[in-house]
């Protein structure tokens, strides 16, 4: 019998983990969204107001940065090509 309680118990393990890891990817996601967690020099900032400079909000402007590896002429490209599409 007590063969048939480890397998059980090892089963209910399973599924939680996967529950578990479901929570960390759904936690992970909502920190993405929230700008307090990213550390913005005062460099960075002056960047980001310079990317607003040319018509996109903040929002646009922080997430093109930061995919861009806070690279400015890059993120202006993306910001610009991403508006021509339109």
């Amino acid at each position: 019998g007590e063969g048939l309680g480890a397998g059980g118990g090892l089963g209910q393990l399973d599924s939680d983990d996967m529950e578990g890891a479901e929570n960390l990817v759904g936690l992970g996601h909502d920190d993405d969204e929230g700008s307090a967690i990213i550390d913005i020099t005062p460099e960075d900032e002056d960047k980001l107001m310079r990317l607003g400079e040319l018509g996109f909000d903040r929002d646009r402007c922080l997430e093109a940065y930061l995919a861009c590896d806070r690279n400015f002429e890059l993120a202006a490209n993306m910001l610009l090509n991403s508006m021509s599409m339109y």
